[in-house]
């Protein structure tokens, strides 16, 4: 009888609450706070938002003296979309100082797609950032394209909605309790020599970056199709509050790896950046498209996307050059209707 009761709590007890639960983060730990906090203190004019490929591309002060106009990075590794929604959202919405300008650096498709990215080690990453209660959060990247089967498990069966913890918790126990304890290892020797072993510069970078692209592979089959897209994204949210806030957003597609070699592009994707182009001309937003610069080359690069930068090959150097000179008529021109407006 026992085992009856704890097996229905466990997969057919009806949860309280919102489908999509968030861990209570005090501001302490939270990477939002820490993000106000600096934008508080440096008072940039410009900020970028993205991953790890903004992380390794652009270095901010040499931008700003390149520019003239402080500038600062907001960055998580891996991050998308629905992170960089709550970034303009929660992060620079909320200090008291604005910025006149923020980017945006995606690569390809990613802009549109909502649900890449969210679960997982990455989950975390997003709780960090978001509120006790964020509806358009839990509608477009986690219950807009959700099957009836994991609707109905995430529903009704808890167990399956702290599956994430779950994890975390056996990954943990494994490694702290089973590993370290065997071996009379101090807690967290497991982790420190797995990131050792297989830390970036100990493996092969074609292979690393064929594993780079396989995680990145389209989520669904819409996935290059802007105009069905776009209204499923965060994209429009995004437009919209820096609208009503008086903040300029500028769109930045950096190059690929694969851009590169010529023909490698897909060739819906090509038809998915024409239409991303036109609705940005149409919300008068500036699109600048690195693709198919020619200055990139492929000794810039790193491992997988990530440009490099030490001595022999800056490819971040180069890059932030390369975006100064075009960011240079974004900002006069945005400058310039600022000072007609008023």
């Amino acid at each position: 009888m026992l085992y009856i009761v704890i097996l229905a709590n466990l997969f057919f007890w009806p949860p309280q609450g919102a489908l999509v639960k968030r861990r209570a983060i005090s501001p302490e730990a939270s990477q939002k706070y820490e993000f106000r906090e600096m934008i508080e203190l440096a008072k940039p004019q410009i900020v970028f938002i993205g991953n790890s490929t903004l992380r390794e591309g652009v270095e901010p002060d040499q931008f700003s003296q390149l520019i003239g106009m402080k500038t600062i990075n907001l960055v998580q590794d891996g991050s998308a979309s629905a992170w960089w929604y709550l970034a303009l959202k929660n992060v620079v919405l909320k200090t008291s100082h604005k910025p006149e300008i923020v980017g945006i650096l995606f690569r390809d498709h990613y802009l549109t797609d909502p649900s890449f990215r969210v679960d997982g080690t990455y989950k975390w990453n997003i709780e960090q950032m978001a509120e006790r209660e964020e509806p358009l959060l839990d509608r477009l990247a986690y219950l807009g394209r959700m099957d009836t089967l994991t609707y109905f498990l995430l529903r009704y069966c808890p167990l399956f909605q702290k599956r994430d913890r779950v994890r975390a918790w056996l990954d943990t126990t494994i490694k702290d309790k089973l590993v370290s304890s065997t071996m009379k290892l101090k807690p967290g020797f497991a982790d420190r020599a797995i990131e050792r072993v297989f830390a970036d510069e100990n493996m092969d970078k074609n292979q690393l970056t064929v594993r780079q692209l396989k995680a990145e592979s389209l989520q669904n089959n819409t996935s290059y199709d802007f105009k069905q897209e776009v209204e499923q994204s965060f994209l429009p949210y995004m437009i919209k509050l820096a609208k009503d806030n008086d903040i300029n957003l500028v769109f930045i597609r950096l190059k690929r790896r694969r851009d590169t070699e010529q023909g490698k592009e897909p060739k819906k994707l090509k038809k998915y950046i024409q239409d991303l182009n036109g609705y940005l001309s149409e919300n008068d937003l500036p699109f600048l498209d690195f693709t198919h610069d020619e200055r990139i080359k492929i000794e810039h690069f790193d491992v997988g996307d990530h440009l490099a930068h030490f001595r022999r090959s800056n490819g971040r150097e180069v890059f932030t050059q390369i975006l100064a000179e075009g960011m240079r008529p974004v900002i006069r021109k945005l400058q310039n209707i600022r000072i007609h407006s008023n």
